[in-house]
Formats: C-alpha cells, structure tokens, sequence
C-alpha cells in the first residue's frame, strides 16, 4: 500500500468519525468517536513523517495520538462520571439536518482543495474534519459534547498542517501543547459551571441566565 493510499484510508475513517459525531446524540457516545478520529488521522500524519523521514516528527505524531486518543478521552468519560452527565442530549439542530450541514462541509472542502492544491484530496478531508468539529460545537448543547468538537477541530486542523508539510516537530510539540491546555481549561470550566449552576447545558444556562436578569428587573 502506498503512502498516498494509507492517509487516505487513515483521513475517511477519520471522516466517517466526525460524521458519527454529529449523528451521535449521546452526550458521552462522542468520546469514544474524537479518540478514533485520533488515532485515524494519527495514521495518517506518521506516513507522512515516515515518507519525509522525520523520526522527530513521527515521534511527536505518537505522543499527539496518545494524547488525543487515550488521555483526552479518559478525563472526558472520568468527569462525566463524576458530573452524572445524562445519556442524552437534545442538539439545537434536528440530527439529519445537522448530519446533512455536515456532509455538505466536508464535500465542500474536499472539492475546493482539490482543485486548489496537490494532494488537495487528503487536505480537503483534513480540513473538512476540523470544520465539523467547529460545526458539532455550534449544533450542540451539552458542554461536554462541545468539548468533543473543540478536540475533533483541533485534530483535524492539526493534520492538514502535517500532510500540507508546513509543520515541524517543534511545532507540532507546540500545537499538542496549546490544545492540551485549552482541553484542560475548558474541562474545568464545564465543571465548574456544572457545580454552581447545576447544569452544563448550555440552553438550560441561557434560560438562568435570562431568569437572573428578569428577577433583578
């Protein structure tokens, strides 16, 4: 199998990931979807470090998969353990609407890039990724599911800039970072917010939120 192929093969399943994501209504089935998006497009991204011969890069590529893949996954299921998330989230858009806003993003990116770049399939699909993800957080109430689609952006961006060939082990060391620590804050928040409102859902504190205004009124 060609390096071509093997990202290629990586990227749908990463695909077919954040797409399951969207469709997923559980509030915690999405955990399990951003770990296998990881280590997807973790596959993908080490061909490209074994193509360019980059020991650095594939090595960062490893530690990113662990992070995502495993780590990241683990703090999600402890705190909604600990939080007593419930099985079910209502989205703000009905499921095939969201799953078809979705669809048309990824097509989208995949005919733009293949039309504007070399390998603008692969980048297409990457990018494509990460923009469901930014989509999965707009469509989404609970913080929680919200959480998964920062994570599902972030990776998604970070493989388009390894297989656009832009990145660099420092880099990329860099980037695993700054999303490692915006995960960490955004889960405290979650938590946080939770313990004195009671709730993470993000409509249910908008109603608070408008409660509290019209009381003090």
């Amino acid at each position: 199998m060609s390096v071509e192929s093997l990202q290629l093969a990586g990227l749908s399943v990463g695909m077919l990931a954040v797409l399951l994501l969207v469709w997923d209504k559980s509030a915690t089935g999405g955990i399990g979807l951003v770990a296998v998006q990881a280590a997807a497009n973790g596959v993908a991204a080490l061909a490209h470090a074994v193509k360019v011969g980059s020991l650095g890069l594939a090595v960062v590529v490893i530690a990113g998969v662990g992070v995502k893949a495993l780590l990241m996954p683990w703090l999600l299921r402890r705190a909604a353990r600990q939080a007593s998330v419930p099985s079910e989230t209502s989205p703000r858009l009905h499921t095939p609407a969201a799953l078809l806003v979705a669809i048309s993003i990824l097509a989208g990116s995949v005919l733009l890039f293949s039309e504007v770049a070399s390998g603008g399939v692969l980048l297409g699909i990457a990018l494509g990724q990460g923009l469901v993800g930014v989509w999965v957080v707009a469509s989404r109430r609970g913080a929680l599911a919200q959480i998964t689609g920062v994570v599902a952006a972030e990776t998604g961006m970070g493989v388009v800039l390894t297989i656009a060939g832009t990145s660099t082990p420092v880099l990329e060391l860099l980037l695993l970072g700054i999303g490692l620590g915006v995960f960490l804050v955004l889960l405290g928040l979650a938590a946080n917010v939770r313990r004195y409102a009671g709730t993470s859902d993000v409509g249910s504190l908008s109603s608070l939120t408008e409660y509290a205004e019209e009381a003090e009124a």
